[in-house]
């Protein structure tokens, strides 16, 4: 009976002596690199402009209408930096907006390819041990799109496009995903119709 007290005594102590150890060692300083965290950006809209043209027409808080006709005159005139600044404030005060959201993708994605952007750097230092992701213009566009999926799942035009954006983003697999969703709902579609127009 004794030599068991005894081996759950040496049991309590060794516990002890380890819990006690490593609160010491903890105390120290360690020149071990902490694990470097990623840290997402809370607002994916970051587009600024220096027009002034576009800064006094927000300045009037203008209806969704006269915002989207708006962007989409910039859009058509491929002035995309543009027209994005004005998409960016649409999807973020009218979030159910499809077009906008598919506007958006759109000119995010014509401006990926005029400003080569899939090679920029993706990844910015905050501060030792934390890194900001930075979205490119590609990266937003596919976010855009699926958003724009989320409000209306059923529109092949906007898997058309994720198809081609995933692709200049070099996943070959996933545009091909998006390829046969849209050839699917395409061909969905025109059954519809036909069948509708049989009735």
């Amino acid at each position: 009976l004794l030599e068991k007290r005894e081996s759950k005594l040496k049991a309590v102590l060794l516990v002890l002596a380890t819990g006690l150890f490593f609160y010491w060692r903890s105390g120290l300083p360690s020149n071990v690199k902490i694990e470097s965290q990623i840290v997402f950006p809370k607002n994916i809209y970051s587009e600024t402009t220096n027009n002034q043209e576009i800064k006094d027409f927000l300045a009037k808080s203008p209806t969704l209408k006269e915002s989207f006709d708006k962007a989409f005159e910039y859009y058509s005139q491929s002035q995309y930096s543009d027209s994005i600044v004005i998409l960016e404030r649409i999807v973020s005060e009218n979030k159910g907006f499809r077009d906008g959201q598919y506007l958006l993708a759109e000119a995010y994605f014509k401006l990926g390819q005029s400003t080569n952007t899939q090679n920029l750097e993706l990844v910015k230092q905050i501060d030792e041990n934390k890194s900001e992701i930075q979205f490119n213009y590609f990266d937003k566009a596919e976010i855009a799109l699926k958003k724009a999926i989320d409000i209306d799942p059923i529109d092949g035009k906007l898997y058309q496009l994720l198809c081609e954006v995933v692709d200049k983003k070099g996943n070959s697999a996933r545009a091909k995903e998006y390829r046969e969703k849209a050839e699917a709902l395409k061909i969905n579609f025109k059954f519809a119709i036909t069948h509708s127009e049989g009735d």
